[in-house]
This record gives C-alpha cells, sequence and structure tokens, in this order.
C-alpha cells in the first residue's frame, strides 16, 4: 500500500532556511557585481591617466630629440594654492619646415584645492608652421572610496627637474663623452589606488654653448 503524500506543505523552519539559503546567494552575488564594478572603474582611470601621461610624454620628448635641444630655462610663480612652472626649451634645430621655430615653453599648472587649475600648455606647430598653445586638463577623476576627503582629486603632486652628468657616457671609443641630461619628473597625485604615475622627460644636453638653469620644486 503506498504512503499517502504530505500535503501540509514547507514548515516555518524549512520556509526561513529557504530564505536564509536564497539571501546568501543574493548578498554574495551583488557583491560580486559590486567587485566587479570597482574594479572596472579603477582599470578606467588608470587607462585614463596612464594615456593623458603617455600624450603629454611623447609631445615634449619627440620635441627634445627632434630639434636637438640645446638649454632650458625654467622659472615659477606662486599664486594662492596654485604653483605655475615655466620651462623654455630652445632648439639647434628648428621644429618646422616652413618657419624657423627654436623655442617652445611648456607651462604646468598645479593646484592643491581645484582641479581645473591643474593642467598643462604646451605649443604644438599647426599646418602654417606656426606655434599655437594647446591646453591639456588633466584628467577629471575625483575619489570615490569610504576614506576620501571632499578636496580630493587628481592633481599635479610634484614637479622636479635636475641637470644630471652622472650617466657617465662614453662614446665609440670608450671615452667618457661628457653628456648632461636634462630631466623632468612631473607627479600625478593617485587616487583610490590607481597607481603613482610621473610623466618623465629626460634628453641629452651635451652641446658646448648649452647653458642651463634648474630648480628642484616639491
Amino acid at each position: 500500500m503506498m504512503n499517502k503524500l504530505n500535503n501540509k506543505g514547507m514548515t516555518l523552519i524549512e520556509l526561513l532556511l529557504a530564505f536564509m539559503i536564497t539571501s546568501a546567494i543574493v548578498v554574495s552575488m551583488l557583491n560580486f557585481i559590486m567587485n566587479f564594478q570597482t574594479e572596472s572603474i579603477t582599470l578606467e582611470k588608470k587607462n585614463e591617466i596612464s594615456s593623458y601621461k603617455n600624450v603629454i610624454t611623447k609631445l615634449i620628448q619627440t620635441d627634445l630629440i627632434k630639434g636637438e635641444v640645446k638649454n632650458v630655462i625654467s622659472s615659477f610663480n606662486v599664486s594662492g594654492n596654485t604653483t605655475t612652472y615655466i620651462f623654455t626649451f630652445n632648439f639647434n634645430k628648428s621644429l618646422s619646415t616652413v618657419k624657423n621655430i627654436t623655442s617652445k615653453t611648456l607651462t604646468v599648472s598645479a593646484s592643491s584645492d581645484n582641479i581645473k587649475n591643474n593642467y598643462i600648455i604646451y605649443p604644438d606647430v599647426n599646418n602654417k608652421g606656426e606655434l599655437q598653445n594647446v591646453r591639456y586638463d588633466i584628467p577629471n577623476i575625483t575619489c570615490t572610496g569610504s576614506s576620501c576627503n571632499n578636496n580630493q582629486f587628481t592633481r599635479f603632486s610634484s614637479i622636479n627637474t635636475n641637470i644630471n652628468d652622472v650617466y657617465n657616457t662614453l662614446d665609440n671609443t670608450g671615452t667618457n663623452s661628457g653628456t648632461v641630461y636634462f630631466d623632468l619628473d612631473i607627479g600625478i597625485a593617485s587616487l583610490d589606488n590607481i597607481g603613482d604615475n610621473h610623466i618623465h622627460i629626460t634628453a641629452p644636453l651635451n652641446y658646448k654653448y648649452c647653458v642651463v638653469t634648474s630648480e628642484n620644486y616639491y
């Protein structure tokens, strides 16, 4: 004789157990989705800053090598919480085939309280062979973590220059060539663990008539 089926349905304990299991699965899925979104946002921030850094580095580095930079003159001025650094590069060769362009000025504005005052201005040569200033605003990335302060955003955190002759470069005869290098390092403050980023420019200054002034900025 077959046993009768239990038509009483689920007991209260069984319902609670099912609810707890379902809740645990939902919470796990939500945590996974949130972690995935956080990782995606962090990766996007890294790529944005990396792209900005690479564009600026390539622009300046190409000019210093192509034009054979002969000297660099630097200065800076402070206004409130904003410091403006000015670097004038003078070249041996013209950067234009149309007009004689043997000088370019790099301007770096760094501010600790306003993201809009963090930018770089560096001229480009237009199709007429003339210099035209181009402004490169720092990527607008604000801190969104639980430990963030209200004023945390991407900014230029340090500007350092150095005239370095310790490379001890040798020419093809094995003799010290006496090459001097100009180094410029622009630090970008990191947010939400997006890493340490620097715009690093270096170029040889190996000309007898080279006159260089330099400062270390912090």
